[in-house]
């Protein structure tokens, strides 16, 4: 699979949640449990039961309730304990229905996950696990069974299936040793590729990446209950007894955003080591991070990364690690996608994102705890001035265009910044940023046929059809947002000099047709694009900016 079809594959998990909504007449067990699955699956969120609160009653719903309950606990039985006490604190009037859903999980653990016949949530898209005796893997020891034994399954990933295994040669010494399996399906003529690069995986060594340890040729009929396909290759690595990060976010719902950043800046650390052994992950979602309950953080499933980890081609491993690190960034904005809006919270964000590009850290500085009243009041007034001074030379384009109007929809504030930065989509694939687009102009063309138009969601309908074939929209749009009043006096100011000046640089954009703006034209867009923030302005308005003179 090309790297960037693979970037594509998933689901996009860090866009904004959809609000839940019941219509009359639909069935009401039957809506819950599919938007749960459709979160888990589609944005890589755990049911929780605050999204559902204002459609469930404990005890009106009962069934219901319990069901959604059970259904969780299914999901994340090794989390299931901490789940239900924070959800018990934080809705204790829930604290009988998950006490009986507990109780029916424990004990359907207890009799064996065949008793009820259910099915988790990927099992309607995975292949069938045998109802054999799992098998052995592995070079065969003296006993002719393979070194790994299989024990249990234990997710799925990118893929494949996952298994717990035991292995036998180094149980030997005493004690059980516990390590997991993945199985990935692969043609006959791939498998030698795919074990050698497999290798490479194996020769990543970081305390927050799961190891590599073994890989070989999984057995026929092992290959086909697991993948479907006749052949495939298993992955040995560290066993690792954390839960996913998806869980991990359901059941710490008061979390901070330094909380969230630690966790991106451990999948940054681990990656870095990746990428400088050569491995591209490929697949970095919170499904394949883990946080151990000493709240330590470990990166698991090179799935992925096993098949393109040695490619001949410099360039394509240097764009997969490109995409790793935004997809770490994607990682940290959805983590902090539920918590209030706040500085603080901005701050941290930045922090990662800055951390993921290369740049270092923002400058902070700290006070002689020994100085005098008055030299800590001087202090601080230089420190205020050299804020705002650098908020001045390093603005937010988002906050500086739009206020806080866009802080409840978190994918338009990233959509914002990744055209602005890069002049083009780069975070989302070209179907969902079509999606996206083709939604907001449908949202501000019936806000302003209801005459509620929304001049902020008209600017960013404006730059949001630049680099699509809608582009034709962007004019209209533009001027709508500024009531006709394109452009400034050349002072950008406030936020509405420098509205009126994007517009008037959207609409200059289609006369020009493309090709190098004139100087006057290239000097008031460069001004503009030094005041957003915005290195991609050029490009997004697919013009050229004049070139500088050489210094004699």
């Amino acid at each position: 699979m090309h790297p960037e079809a693979a970037d594509r594959a998933g689901p996009v998990w860090s866009a904004a949640l959809p609000p839940f909504e019941v219509t009359r007449g639909t069935d009401l067990p039957l809506i819950v449990l599919d938007d749960a699955k459709e979160l888990l699956e589609r944005y890589g969120e755990f049911p929780s039961l605050r999204r559902y609160l204002g459609v469930l009653d404990p005890e009106r719903d009962a069934s219901i309730a319990e069901e959604l309950l059970a259904f969780a606990f299914e999901l994340a039985p090794a989390g299931a304990s901490e789940l239900a006490g924070c959800w018990k604190r934080d809705h204790p009037e829930w604290t009988e229905a998950i006490d009986r859903a507990r109780a029916v999980a424990a004990m359907l653990e207890a009799l064996g996950p065949d008793v009820d016949g259910g099915s988790t949530a990927d099992d309607s898209t995975k292949p069938a696990e045998s109802t054999d005796v799992l098998p052995s893997v592995g070079p065969p020891g003296p006993d002719g069974r393979g070194r790994y034994r299989l024990v249990e399954r234990v997710g799925a990933g990118s893929h494949g299936l996952v298994f717990r295994a035991i292995d036998h040669v180094l149980s030997q010494c005493g004690t059980e040793v516990t390590v997991a399996v993945k199985v990935i399906g692969c043609g006959a003529a791939d498998i030698e590729a795919s074990l050698r690069e497999a290798g490479a995986a194996r020769a990543v060594s970081h305390g927050s990446v799961a190891r590599v340890l073994d890989a070989g040729v999984a057995p026929t009929d092992l290959a086909q209950s697991a993948t479907g396909g006749p052949t495939a290759i298993f992955i040995v690595a560290e066993f690792i007894e954390g839960v996913p990060l998806y869980i991990w976010k359901a059941a710490h719902p008061h979390r901070t955003a330094a909380e969230c950043a630690r966790i991106a800046r451990a999948v940054a650390d681990a990656i870095d080591s990746c990428h400088a052994a050569g491995v591209v992950h490929g697949d970095i979602s919170p499904a394949n991070v883990l946080v151990e309950p000493t709240g330590a953080v470990r990166v698991v499933d090179f799935g992925l990364a096993s098949r393109r980890a040695t490619a001949p081609d410099f360039m394509e491993i240097a764009d997969g690690a490109t995409r790793d690190r935004r997809r770490i960034v994607a990682l940290m904005r959805w983590l902090v996608r539920d918590l209030p809006s706040s500085r603080h919270v901005r701050a941290e964000v930045d922090a990662v994102e800055r951390r993921c590009a290369g740049l270092p850290p923002r400058r902070t500085l700290g006070v002689d705890r020994a100085v005098t009243l008055a030299t800590a009041a001087l202090l601080l007034g230089l420190l205020v001035t050299a804020y705002v001074l650098a908020r001045r030379q390093t603005p937010d384009p988002v906050v500086l265009l739009f206020g806080d109007a866009l802080d409840t929809r978190p994918d338009l504030v990233e959509l914002t910044r990744d055209l602005l930065d890069d002049g083009m989509p780069t975070i989302w694939s070209d179907e969902v940023f079509a999606a996206k687009v083709r939604a907001l102009r449908e949202e501000v063309t019936a806000a302003r046929r209801r005459g509620e138009p929304s001049r902020d969601l008209e600017l960013l309908a404006a730059l949001a059809v630049l680099p699509t074939p809608e582009r034709l929209f962007a004019r209209p749009f533009a001027a709508l947002a500024v009531d006709g009043g394109l452009g400034s006096d050349g002072a950008l100011l406030d936020r509405p000099a420098v509205r009126r000046e994007l517009a008037w640089a959207i609409a200059w954009s289609f006369e020009a047709g493309g090709g190098t703006a004139p100087p006057e034209e290239s000097t008031r867009i460069e001004a503009l694009s030094r005041r957003l923030g915005a290195p991609g302005l050029f490009r997004l308005l697919q013009v050229e900016p004049q070139p500088r003179e050489r210094a004699r």
